[in-house]
């Protein structure tokens, strides 16, 4: 909340800036759970209608779209879609992004790791495409399950 209120705060400086949210379900959900998530986002809600004008893009990531507020996702003008196995959301992904033939997104349910569906501006017309290997070294694991033992 407080890093897209600072950003829309200083809108005017007209700094190009990409915005990434990992887990966007999480910081713009289409039901706060709480009054900070409700204001992260009415903050991403506004970044993403009007934060383009003034250089300001989002990059949204998430498992669920169907979590993401309908005012966020809708100002989407493009998708990398990876593979997704749940019907339900396939059909959010479909109805959110209409311009994109519904063959085409049921394809990602066959995909293997790294494939992807690259549609809309980002691109000339829908393609198909490879993400490759890590370039660091993979982070992210849980923790080990002795991290508390006594010394």
């Amino acid at each position: 909340m407080a890093v897209l209120g600072h950003l829309w705060e200083h809108r005017e400086k007209r700094r190009p800036l990409l915005v990434v949210i990992d887990e966007a379900h999480n910081t713009c959900p289409g039901e706060p759970a709480d009054p900070l998530q409700a204001a992260a986002t009415a903050h991403a809600i506004r970044l993403a209608g009007e934060g383009r004008k003034f250089g300001i893009y989002m990059l949204l990531s998430t498992q669920r779209p169907q979590k993401i507020h309908t005012n966020v996702l809708s100002q989407c003008d493009n998708l990398i879609l990876l593979r997704m196995n749940s019907s339900e959301d396939l059909e959010h992904i479909s109805e959110s992004f209409s311009f994109v033939p519904h063959s085409l997104i049921n394809r990602s349910s066959q995909f293997a790791q790294g494939e992807a569906l690259l549609v809309g501006k980002i691109v000339a017309a829908p393609i198909f495409g490879v993400f490759e290997g890590r370039v660091s070294e993979e982070g992210g694991s849980d923790v080990p399950a002795n991290w508390a033992r006594s010394r």
